[in-house]
């Protein structure tokens, strides 16, 4: 189990997205991680399939100013490569060990 203060990172991935992207729907992302308590988490958003328009800076403006780091990406592996960047488990529970 994770100690409550460790950073979480969640990858989720669109392809080939019918619908505009709309900013409602792409900040229910950063609203249902506040639900789960998943505050510090850092949301990497892949969408393919068509490009990214204006609104995705905006909804990673939005949730940056929340405590959240979300962004979108067009490749899933430059995602991926933006989540190793904050850590693993084993990091984190170093860390709080240390803490202790």
């Amino acid at each position: 189990m994770l100690e409550p203060h460790c950073i979480k990172k969640i990858l989720v991935e669109v392809i080939s997205p019918k619908l505009e992207m709309d900013i409602l729907k792409s900040i229910a992302v950063f609203k249902r991680a506040v639900e789960f308590k998943l505050h510090r988490a850092h949301i990497a958003y892949v969408v393919t399939g068509r490009p990214l328009d204006h609104l995705a800076t905006f909804v990673e403006n939005y949730t940056s100013n929340r405590g959240m780091s979300l962004r979108f990406f067009s490749r899933k592996p430059d995602a991926l490569d933006w989540l190793r960047r904050f850590g693993d488990v084993q990091d984190c529970r170093r860390k709080a060990r240390y803490a202790a």
